[in-house]
């Protein structure tokens, strides 16, 4: 009896233990599934986090491109064509800016010796404009003594003025200041022609002049917006390699959480097919000591069809049934011991 109730005991504390496992696998299923869901969010956000590094990756590659593109036509635009197809971008930009320099020196030399051009040519025209004025002077003076002459020859009446020497001496002079009158309007006619042809290439030098400082001012842009795609390519491509890297540094940490993740999952998928096995087991010994308690019901003459019968009134039945054993088996021996003394064998 003892034996059986302490067997009892040990089926109710084996029947509460396994509720207790029911409940840790309950939990145990409750946390798996929380830590698949944290699991699979980390993934999505892992695999968007990755779309948008590809796409920031593409957008500064194309920016990339876009530069060397630039870079490209600067360098065909300054007459480098072997150095687009054989040079590296930073090699073609290194050259691109030596050859802007190269011209901008050039240019500066060039217009050095337009300045000095510009400058000997105002000296002459100057010059001319001082020899004309000097003509003019000496023409406006032999005009006023052509005048002159030709009043005095009008207004002189003595016979001595009109011998024919005096006629010949006059018109000797007469022809000799006409002669140098006619030689002044030439040279007057020449330097004019020379001043209009300074003029004119003045005003071309004037066109060059403005025509370079517009080039080397194109060229100063053209350094500076080359200098400044560098740096920004330069930036662009650090900021590519620095995403390339944080990129790959996600990858292998998000490899590391996944197989982490993975081995937990394992962990906790072994420990619940072992809890599950031992609730099974638990279930089975549960199932066979209701089977015992209701054969022992029914062997007691108990109304156990719905396991409405207490614990406590088998346990008395019991306690009854090895009474009333213990009774039957001590009239048994007394009996048999009285029969023994009549027959005279005492036992």
């Amino acid at each position: 009896m003892e034996e059986m109730d302490e067997h009892m005991r040990n089926c109710s504390t084996d029947a509460q233990a396994n509720e207790n496992a029911l409940a840790l696998i309950r939990n145990s299923e409750i946390e798996h599934d929380l830590i698949k869901n944290r699991l699979q969010e980390r993934i999505e956000s892992l695999e968007n986090q990755r779309a948008s590094d590809g796409t920031r990756i593409d957008s500064l590659r194309a920016e990339c491109n876009q530069l060397h593109d630039l870079i490209c036509k600067l360098a065909l635009a300054a007459n480098l064509e072997d150095a687009v197809n054989e040079m590296a971008v930073d090699v073609l930009g290194e050259t691109l800016i030596a050859r802007i320099t190269q011209l901008r020196n050039g240019d500066t030399e060039k217009q050095a010796k337009q300045r000095l051009q510009i400058t000997r040519l105002q000296r002459d025209l100057r010059g001319s404009k001082e020899r004309v004025d000097s003509l003019e002077l000496q023409l406006s003076i032999m005009r006023r003594r052509l005048i002159e002459m030709q009043e005095n020859r009008m207004n002189e009446t003595t016979p001595a003025s009109q011998t024919p020497a005096t006629l010949a001496a006059s018109e000797k002079e007469r022809r000799r200041l006409a002669k140098q009158l006619q030689q002044t309007k030439d040279d007057m006619r020449n330097l004019q022609e020379e001043i209009v042809m300074l003029k004119s290439r003045l005003l071309e030098s004037t066109r060059e002049k403005l025509t370079n400082i517009g080039q080397s001012k194109t060229l100063r842009n053209s350094e500076q917006r080359i200098s400044e795609l560098k740096q920004a390519c330069e930036v662009k491509t650090e900021e590519a390699r620095k995403a390339r890297t944080d990129l790959e540094h996600i990858r292998k940490r998000c490899t590391v959480e996944v197989s982490k993740m993975e081995e937990a999952c394992m962990e906790l998928e072994n420990e619940l097919r072992n809890t599950r096995q031992a609730l099974g087991a638990s279930r089975r010994s549960e199932e066979q000591l209701l089977d015992f308690r209701s054969m022992v019901a029914r062997h007691l003459g108990l109304d156990n069809e719905h396991l409405s019968v207490p614990d406590y009134e088998i346990l008395v039945h019991l306690d009854r049934l090895v009474a009333a054993n213990q009774a039957h088996i001590a009239s048994v021996i007394a009996t048999e011991r009285a029969l023994s003394m009549v027959q005279g064998n005492p036992r």
